[in-house]
């Protein structure tokens, strides 16, 4: 190690996203530098109702609205030290090797702009590579949807809904469960289920990790993103998620197959000024 640095012990974890998809994230082993400023310190990260905030507004202001994929390069550009790591086992040949992490963070662009020009997103390519460059089609698990003709006559032009993830969870789910196919439902739990009252057997430690960080952190962002029939369920069997029982995991399912059957609603961003 080079004179003058520290050596800082670090990790890879690898995690499993609400929509399925894998993840791997390079961990700093609990080691602090001298505070910086508040505003540098974590890049602003947006909630989904930002997303519907800013979606209302660009409807009743006309704007224009861009997603871009930052493709080459990182929000923060360079880090300003040079930080040195010695490769483990993960990185297969290159292990024991040492390395300079130079960059910081990358993430997604979601512009809104008077200008149907959008300069501003030819000033980024000056810097950086874009990719998909256009209106946003998926973002954060929501679709964005142009609506139809229909709508279109009430000056109503966009809504998001859910419907891809719903799709993708509902396909995932039940292929890992070897197949079976969730069960239909007209509504989302019974009402003459009390969840507070099941004394059914506890499922297994497998079982309710599937339970904990599959389905009810599926069901969880689904609510976020605006399906809020689901939201009473998915609240009550939430507090179950440490010690799931069978009855819970079933009915936690028929939430699931009743999104599966019922996955076409959405929200429209009316223009309309209420005063």
């Amino acid at each position: 190690m080079p004179e003058g640095y520290q050596l800082i012990p670090y990790h890879i974890i690898f995690d499993c996203k609400f929509d399925f998809r894998r993840k791997a994230r390079l961990v700093a082993g609990g080691n602090f530098t001298e505070a910086p400023p508040p505003e540098d310190i974590y890049s602003g990260v947006v909630g989904m109702e930002t997303i519907r905030y800013c979606m209302q507004v660009a409807a009743m202001n006309n704007l224009q609205v861009c997603a871009a994929d930052v493709g080459n390069a990182f929000l923060y550009g360079k880090t300003r030290e040079k930080v040195y790591v010695i490769a483990g086992p993960e990185f297969g040949d290159d292990a024991g090797k040492r390395m300079i992490i130079d960059k910081a963070y990358v993430d997604d662009l979601l512009v809104f702009s008077r200008d149907p020009n959008l300069p501003i997103i030819d000033e980024i390519k000056d810097d950086y590579i874009l990719k998909g460059v256009g209106e946003p089609e998926y973002y954060l698990g929501a679709d964005m949807e142009s609506l139809n003709q229909e709508w279109q006559r009430d000056s109503v032009k966009s809504a998001i809904s859910s419907n891809t993830y719903i799709k993708r969870v509902t396909e995932r789910f039940e292929l890992l469960e070897g197949g079976n196919t969730l069960p239909k439902a007209s509504i989302p739990m019974s009402s003459e289920y009390h969840a507070e009252l099941d004394t059914t057997p506890f499922v297994s430690p497998l079982m309710a990790t599937k339970y904990c960080g599959m389905i009810l952190g599926s069901a969880n962002w689904l609510v976020t993103l605006g399906r809020y029939d689901v939201a009473f369920a998915t609240n009550c069997l939430a507090r179950y998620s440490m010690s799931p029982r069978e009855g819970h995991y079933k009915a936690m399912r028929s939430v699931l197959g009743y999104l599966k059957d019922n996955r076409n609603g959405c929200i429209v961003f009316d223009p309309t000024d209420l005063r």
